[in-house]
C-alpha cells in the first residue's frame, strides 16, 4: 500500500511510483503495458487548491519540461479529504493553491470538452471557492477551509473530465522559467482569458453563450468589460502580485505555451492574442518593487 500525505508534487509522485511500479515505462502504441497488479493508493491532500487527489493524471518536471502522464489506473482508490490538514498553511500557499482549484474550476466549465458531469462539479466548485478564498486568505475560520477543502476536490473531478484551457496553458513557462509558483502563474493571464474568453462568446452567441451568462451570474459580474479588473482585484486581495519581474522576456513564454491544453479554450488563441494577454501585463522597474 501507499499512503500519500502533502500537496499536489507529493501525490502526483505518489500516483506516478504506483503507476510505474505495476505498468512498463515502455509504450506499445501507445498504451503501457501493465506488468504487476496495483498496489492500493491512499491520498491526503493538505492543501486545498491542486484536486490531484481526484485526477487520473499526474505530472512531473525534467529539465525545465513538463511530462504529464494520464491513465484511468492513476485515479487514487481513497481520497481521504480533512480540511485539518490545510488549516495552519501560509496566506500565501493559501492564495496560489486556492485560485489554481479556482481557476480549474472556471476553465472546467468553459471547457470545450465539458459534460453535464463536469458542469455539476465545477459549479459546485465555484460557488464553494469564490467567495471563500479571500476569507481562507485575510481572515480564515474552519467553516471556510472546509468550504475550499469541498470545493477543491470538486474542482478535481471538474477537470479529470475536461482538462484546463487557456490561463493553464500559459501558466507553465512562468513556473519553469520565472519560479512563480504553480497558482499564482495561472493567475497571471487569468484576469486578461477571463474578459476575453467571457466576451467574446457573448459576443458572437456561441455555443457556450448561456454556460457565460450563468458564470457572470454566479461571479456577480454584471457587465463583461468588468471582467478583468473585477479579477485583478480579486486576485491582489489575496495577495498574489500581477506585476512581473523586470528580466520577463515574452519570447520565453510564447515558445512554451502548453498547446493541448491551449485548444480546449472555448475561444481560438491565435499568435496575436498570445501576444496581447502578454503585453497587458504589468513589469516591475526592478525586482525589489
Amino acid at each position: 500500500m501507499i499512503l500519500a500525505i502533502g500537496g499536489g508534487s507529493v501525490l502526483d509522485m505518489a500516483k506516478l511510483l504506483r503507476f510505474f511500479y505495476s505498468y512498463s515505462g515502455n509504450k506499445i502504441g501507445r498504451v503501457f503495458e501493465k506488468i504487476e497488479n496495483l498496489l492500493p493508493l491512499i491520498v491526503i491532500p493538505t492543501t486545498a487548491g491542486t484536486g490531484s487527489e481526484a485526477t487520473s493524471f499526474a505530472v512531473l518536471y525534467k529539465n525545465k519540461v513538463k511530462y504529464s502522464v494520464s491513465h484511468e489506473d492513476i485515479l487514487p482508490e481513497i481520497a481521504f479529504i480533512d480540511p485539518y490538514f490545510t488549516y495552519n498553511i501560509s496566506r500565501y500557499l493559501t492564495a496560489c493553491t486556492g485560485f489554481d482549484a479556482l481557476a480549474q474550476a472556471i476553465e472546467a466549465y468553459w471547457n470545450l470538452n465539458a459534460t453535464n458531469e463536469s458542469d455539476v462539479f465545477a459549479v459546485k466548485a465555484i460557488k464553494l471557492l469564490w467567495p471563500n478564498l479571500p476569507l481562507a486568505v485575510n481572515n480564515p475560520t474552519k467553516e471556510v477551509r472546509n468550504s475550499m477543502s469541498e470545493g477543491a476536490y470538486w474542482a478535481g473531478c471538474a477537470i479529470n473530465i475536461t482538462k484546463t484551457t487557456a490561463p493553464h496553458a500559459f501558466s507553465y513557462p512562468f513556473t519553469t522559467y520565472y519560479g512563480y509558483p504553480h497558482g499564482h502563474a495561472v493567475a497571471l493571464t487569468f484576469p486578461f482569458f477571463m474578459e476575453y474568453n467571457v466576451g467574446s462568446i457573448l459576443l458572437k452567441h456561441g455555443t457556450v453563450f448561456d454556460k457565460m451568462i450563468r458564470l457572470m451570474e454566479i461571479l456577480n459580474i454584471t457587465n463583461v468589460n468588468e471582467c478583468k479588473s473585477l479579477l485583478c482585484d480579486y486576485i491582489e486581495n489575496i495577495g498574489l502580485d500581477l506585476k512581473l519581474p523586470a528580466n520577463f522576456d515574452h519570447r520565453i513564454i510564447l515558445s512554451n505555451i502548453n498547446v493541448q491544453r491551449l485548444s480546449n479554450n472555448p475561444v481560438r488563441i491565435d499568435g496575436a492574442v498570445a501576444k496581447t494577454a502578454l503585453n497587458t501585463l504589468c513589469i516591475k522597474d526592478d525586482d525589489k518593487d
